[in-house]
């Protein structure tokens, strides 16, 4: 991930009270009681555990709520938007719902949408989609499944929130090293031929043999021997 791109990048160390919390808002379709309970259970864990300013509308049951403001501003506000899906979302964001049913995550499929028509840089870094206890792969739209980062939560730990945790904080598991220096990395037909001349040079540059005089008159036959003077 970019720095530039994300403002949080190399900002966070353990325990830094001065460190910059990602923001980040939670779109999803009310459904059963046990649906609730396992959203709420997430964004708790996000914001206890992961250090993420998470927003949830169950926590704004008595705030008075203009309701059909609230998702498309949070979705605007927030650096990042978290979609948990299941089948009803899905439902909502294809619009297959029943009419008047599920208008909210409706409002909040077209304000995502919106992200990605303007720029799909931005919307592959903000939007993710998340896999929850209780939903599957089945459950994401079309739409997204090609668009967006996908994280499966199967338990709400440190440990089940890793990876995650390491996208909105841009804390990467792990870091490309330095670059080393460019090797030489010659043609192999270049090498032998620098190899053969260095080889050639180093047996010109041996002393040659010493013949004295005395060794080649013994090595010269005697032609006069045997002639009448």
């Amino acid at each position: 991930m970019d720095p530039a791109n994300h403002p949080n990048e190399g900002s966070y160390t353990p325990g830094d009270q001065h460190a910059v919390h990602p923001r980040a808002f939670i779109s999803w379709a009310h459904g059963s009681e046990a649906w609730e309970r396992t959203i709420l259970d997430f964004a708790t864990a996000l914001r206890t555990i992961g250090g993420v300013d998470v927003d949830l509308d169950l926590w704004h049951a008595t705030d008075h709520e203009n309701w059909t403001t609230y998702g498309p501003t949070g979705i605007r506000d927030n650096e990042f938007v978290l979609i948990a899906v299941d089948r009803a979302y899905r439902s909502r964001w294809e619009g297959r719902n029943q009419p008047g049913e599920g208008a909210g995550v409706s409002r909040e499929a077209a304000a995502i949408k919106a992200i990605f028509e303007r720029d799909q840089q931005n919307f592959r870094r903000r939007v993710q989609v998340i896999l929850l206890p209780g939903a599957t792969k089945d459950d994401i739209p079309d739409e997204l499944l090609g668009m967006s980062e996908r994280f499966v939560v199967v338990v709400f730990d440190e440990r089940g929130l890793d990876n995650l945790l390491r996208s909105l904080h841009g804390k990467p598991l792990d870091r490309k090293p330095p670059l080393g220096p460019l090797p030489a990395l010659p043609p192999r037909f270049i090498a032998e031929v620098e190899g053969a001349t260095a080889s050639d040079e180093a047996h010109s540059n041996a002393s040659p043999p010493r013949f004295d005089r005395v060794s080649r008159a013994r090595s010269t036959p005697n032609t006069t021997r045997g002639h009448w003077g």
